[in-house]
């Protein structure tokens, strides 16, 4: 009996694999949606980049150097940006009616949206982290933990 459990947890974890490898390699093919997030990307860091060297240098509130800003901002970019849109495609077939359809299937409807957004995730991540990598160190001209030497962490009063 329990192998027969074991064997459909399986069997199921096997689904939900295929449909993570089908939506990777559709994340992959579909390169003009991470070209337009890419130029979103990089755009987003020239702004935010330039908007907080004026904020140190006008406010001086900030006491990092614009080289750790720009690390510290292309961080969060490459997270924010690579999120997938998972809640508004399932409420796209909720109002399509698509969800009547799919809920039929002998696969869970919400273990398959999941296994989508986490495979989108995973290329978005891949593909943005190396963007976001390559452009921060190309405009900063060095890695992140080269430019720690400025900063002096101090924990004690």
């Amino acid at each position: 009996m329990s192998f027969v459990r074991k064997k459909g947890f399986i069997i199921k974890l096997e689904n939900y694999r295929a449909i993570f490898n089908l939506s990777f390699q559709y994340a992959f093919k579909n390169y003009k949606t991470l070209v337009g997030l890419s130029i979103f990307l990089i755009t987003c860091l020239l702004i935010f980049a330039h908007l907080w060297k004026i904020a140190a240098t006008k406010v001086g509130a900030v006491s990092l150097d614009p080289q750790q800003l720009l690390w510290y901002i292309a961080f969060n970019e490459w997270a924010l940006i690579s999120n997938p849109n998972t809640e508004e495609n399932m409420q796209e077939d909720l109002h399509s009616g698509h969800l009547a359809y799919l809920l039929s299937r002998p696969i869970s409807y919400l273990g398959a949206a999941f296994a989508e957004a986490f495979s989108t995730l995973c290329a978005n991540l891949l593909v943005l982290g190396s963007i976001t990598f390559l452009f921060t160190w190309q405009q900063i001209g060095s890695l992140l933990f080269q430019s720690w030497d400025s900063f002096s962490w101090s924990f004690s009063d």
